[in-house]
């Protein structure tokens, strides 16, 4: 080789493919799941990556048959694999009853830790607390509907207290939820220490009470017009 030049290899490494999986992992999750399937047509290496994300950002806008294309991600998805953080969103005309509960069921049977759930539509949804959230891994829970538009309701309804040993932080936006005993929704939520409700509603009752005795940081704005008192007892 001469003096002064330097011979290219003729293949030039792939920098994105050497990093830690892990890293791989977080650098794809802020991208949709339909997109980190694609990467498998990348190479061989990234062929099954997308199985063994911890992270999952699931979006019925970009998926017409949504149902379907759920089927697929969680029949090849490495079932070994917990989940850290899941990001929901259903938007009009995607959404059904049945295949959110098949969703909820399988992330929390795989100890998600961070949960988003976006429902976007017009029609209220009672969710089946009693049944899906009850898990005790789920640290982080941000729920948001929208305005139905239809006497004054809110789409997301919460029929009884959260019951989520493990949570510290909740977010509640355009929903609405019963009292339960005076002490609120969250009164089952023992490590329970940051709260927002905004565009909240009280059913059946003019004043809301939360009782808690960890809670450090809350927020409430956007309390619907109905709403006569709030009662709080935190540090």
């Amino acid at each position: 080789m001469e003096s002064g030049h330097c011979k290219l290899p003729k293949i030039m490494n792939d920098r994105l493919s050497m990093l830690p999986l892990d890293l791989i992992h977080k650098i794809l999750s802020f991208t949709s799941i339909k997109s980190a399937i694609q990467t498998s047509s990348l190479s061989s290496r990234w062929r099954s990556i997308w199985t063994s994300m911890p992270y999952l950002n699931l979006s019925t806008h970009h998926v017409p048959r949504f149902s379907e294309f759920f089927n697929h991600v969680f029949a090849a998805r490495n079932d070994q694999i917990d989940m850290y953080s899941v990001d929901l969103c259903f938007v009009p005309g995607t959404f059904s009853h049945a295949l959110l509960k098949r969703v909820l069921e399988y992330v929390f049977s795989h100890n998600v830790q961070q949960l988003t759930v976006t429902c976007l539509f017009d029609e209220k949804i009672d969710l089946p607390l009693s049944q899906l959230f009850r898990s005790q891994s789920l640290r982080y829970l941000s729920l948001t509907g929208s305005d139905t538009g239809f006497l004054d309701a809110y789409s997301i309804v919460l029929a009884s207290a959260l019951e989520l040993p493990a949570l510290t932080t909740l977010h509640l936006d355009y929903v609405m939820f019963y009292e339960d005993n005076d002490a609120g929704p969250v009164s089952k939520c023992v490590n329970l220490k940051n709260l927002t409700l905004s565009h909240f509603m009280v059913l059946k009752s003019r004043s809301l009470t939360l009782c808690h005795p960890r809670i450090s940081n809350l927020i409430l704005e956007n309390g619907h017009w109905t709403l006569d008192a709030v009662n709080v007892v935190a540090p």
